[in-house]
C-alpha cells in the first residue's frame, strides 16, 4: 500500500525493515559458506536437525535467563511459530477444548488454534484493570484468570486444557514481570492446566531502561528445579531476527506424551535442511548475535524516541513501550461523537496510515490501535513520522477547506479522494461535475457508498500538482451539502 508518494503506510504488519542490511548480509554470507553435506539432502529427524536444535536450545537460554541450559532434545523446529503452536495444542487439546488468552492478545492466535484443530480461543476479559495508559493495567491476575475460568466452565460445560500468553507482549509491548509470570504459573497449575508463553519477542528489548525479559522457562525452573512437562515455551526468527520469510519457529516442549505427539505431528510441517543450517550458523556465530541485537536495539529505540515524539506533536498518548517493535497508541481521543472504531480506522487510511485496531486484537473499548514503527523502510519511516505529527487533526468534526493529507503528498499524485454527504442521486451527480471540471474523470474510477441518509463518492484521480489539489477540495467545497471530504 505504500508507493513511495501518496500511497497507505501498512503498520499494521509486525516485520523489522530497520535492520534488513543487517540480516540480509548475515545471511548472504552464510549461503555462500555452508557446508550442504550429503545427509542433508535425506530426511532428517522430525523435531528437526540436532544441530540447529542445539543452537537454538543455546541461543534460547541466554534469553530466558534460565541456570540450566536449555535442553535440545525438547525442540522442535518448525515452519513458524503459527505451525508450532499447532502442532502443540493439536496435543494438549481435544476439538471444541477452549484456551484462555488474556486480552488484548495477537489477533491470529484464534486461526492458529482453530483452522485445523478446532480449539477454541476465549478471552479473558477485564484487562486493562485502570485507564489503560499504564504497562501495569494489563498484567493479569489469578482473580482476573478464575473469572474467566469459571464462566468457561458454566458455558462449556468443562474446564479450559491451556493458558496462553504473549511476554513480551503484543500488541501493548510491555515486558510481564516475574512475578506476574509466575502468579499466572501457579494458578493454572492449581488449575491442572498446560502453560504456554509466547516469547517470539524475547530478544527485541530496545529500552536501555526496560527490565530484562524472564522467560516461563527460566520461573518454572526457578520454583520447581526443572521445566515442568506442562510448561511450553515458543519461539520464532521471524520477529528478533526480521526473518519472517524463512519460516523457522522453535517450541520447548514439556518431555512425555506431549514430545512424542510433537515429534509425530510436527513432519508434517518440518522446516528444510537448507534453511536449517542457515539458522544453525547464525545463531551458532554468538559474536554476530550479540552485536546484531545491540545494533537492533539501537536503531529500534531511536524509531520509538521518535514515533514518540511525532504522536506527543499530535496530542496523542501512548503506553509506555519496553519491547516488540511497536506501540499501543491510545485514539480515543480522535473518535468522533457516535463514531465506531471501523468509522476511525477508516479515517486514518484516508489520513494514509494503516494501524491494527484494538477491537481485532479483544481489547474493551473502542480507540486503541497498535502501529508497527518497523513495518516501513527508512523512507516509509520518514513519511510515519509526519503523519503521526498530524494525527491530531482527525480530531473532532472536520472543517471546509481542509483536508489531513495537506502538505503530506508529492505530486504528481494518484489520489483517493472521498467525499461525503446527503444520499441523493442529484448530490452524487453534481460532486462529479464538481471534480470533473478541473481533473479528467474516469467512470470507472469513481465509486458510491451509500449508508443510511449519507452517502460517499470517492475518486481514483491522476493530480499532477498540489495547486490542481487545493482547486478539487474548493470546487467541492463550494457544494453547502458536503458533510466532510478527505
Amino acid at each position: 500500500m505504500w508507493d513511495g508518494k501518496s500511497g497507505c503506510l501498512n503498520v499494521s504488519v509486525a516485520e523489522n525493515r530497520a535492520v534488513t542490511d543487517l540480516v540480509l548480509s548475515k545471511l548472504l554470507a552464510l549461503d555462500g559458506a555452508t557446508p550442504f553435506t550429503e545427509d542433508s539432502i535425506y530426511y532428517q529427524d522430525t523435531r528437526g536437525m540436532e544441530g540447529c536444535r542445539k543452537a537454538v536450545a543455546r541461543h534460547l537460554t541466554k534469553l530466558a535467563g534460565t541456570e540450566k541450559e536449555v535442553d535440545h532434545e525438547k525442540v522442535i523446529i518448525s515452519a513458524g511459530c503459527n505451525a508450532v503452536l499447532e502442532t502443540l495444542f493439536s496435543i494438549i487439546c481435544d476439538p471444541g477444548d477452549v484456551v484462555m488468552v488474556p486480552s488484548p492478545y495477537y489477533a491470529t492466535f484464534k486461526f492458529d488454534l482453530g483452522c485445523r484443530s478446532g480449539v477454541l480461543v476465549s478471552e479473558c476479559s477485564g484487562i486493562p484493570k485502570g485507564d489503560g495508559g499504564s504497562p501495569s493495567d494489563y498484567y493479569p491476575t489469578p482473580e482476573y484468570l478464575e473469572s474467566t475460568y469459571q464462566r468457561i466452565l458454566s458455558s462449556a460445560g468443562r474446564p479450559p486444557k491451556a493458558l496462553l500468553f504473549t511476554n513480551p507482549h503484543n500488541p501493548v509491548g510491555i515486558i510481564y514481570p516475574p512475578h506476574v509470570v509466575a502468579a499466572m504459573m501457579d494458578w493454572s497449575d492449581s488449575k491442572g492446566m498446560h502453560v504456554v508463553s509466547d516469547e517470539i519477542y524475547g530478544g527485541s528489548i530496545f529500552s536501555p531502561s526496560s527490565p530484562p525479559h524472564v522467560s516461563l522457562l527460566a520461573v518454572s525452573e526457578s520454583k520447581h528445579g526443572r521445566v515442568r512437562d506442562n510448561h511450553h515455551v515458543v519461539y520464532a526468527m521471524s520477529k528478533d531476527f526480521a526473518a519472517s520469510g524463512l519460516r523457522v519457529g522453535a517450541g520447548v516442549v514439556g518431555g512425555g506424551e506431549v514430545m512424542e505427539g510433537a515429534r509425530k505431528v510436527n513432519d508434517m510441517c518440518q522446516v528444510s535442511s537448507h534453511t536449517q543450517l542457515l539458522v544453525e550458523g547464525m545463531l551458532g556465530d554468538e559474536g554476530w548475535v550479540e552485536g546484531f541485537r545491540r545494533e537492533q536495539g539501537r536503531r529500534v529505540g531511536v524509531r520509538y524516541e521518535r514515533v514518540k515524539e511525532a504522536l506527543g506533536k499530535g496530542g496523542v498518548k501512548w503506553v509506555e513501550a519496553q519491547a516488540g517493535m511497536f506501540v499501543w497508541v491510545d485514539c480515543r481521543g480522535l473518535l468522533r461523537e457516535g463514531e465506531t472504531e471501523e468509522g476511525l480506522n477508516e479515517r486514518m487510511v484516508e489520513h494514509g496510515v494503516m494501524m491494527t485496531p484494538g477491537g481485532s486484537m479483544g481489547m474493551e473499548g473502542e480507540g486503541w490501535f497498535r502501529c508497527v514503527f518497523t513495518a516501513v523502510d527508512d523512507e516509509g519511516f520518514e513519511v510515519l513520522i509526519k503523519r503521526l505529527e498530524r494525527l491530531g487533526e482527525l480530531r473532532g468534526e472536520p472543517e471546509k477547506g481542509g483536508n489531513p493529507l495537506d502538505g503530506l503528498i508529492e505530486f504528481p499524485a494518484r489520489m483517493r479522494i472521498k467525499v461525503v454527504g446527503p444520499n441523493d442521486d442529484g448530490f452524487v451527480e453534481d460532486i462529479k461535475r464538481a471534480v470533473g471540471g478541473v481533473v479528467d474523470v474516469e467512470a470507472d474510477k469513481v465509486g458510491r457508498r451509500d449508508k443510511g441518509k449519507w452517502t460517499s463518492v470517492s475518486f481514483d484521480i491522476e493530480v499532477e500538482s498540489e495547486e490542481v489539489r487545493k482547486r478539487i477540495y474548493e470546487a467541492i467545497d463550494k457544494d453547502e451539502r458536503v458533510k466532510f471530504k478527505l
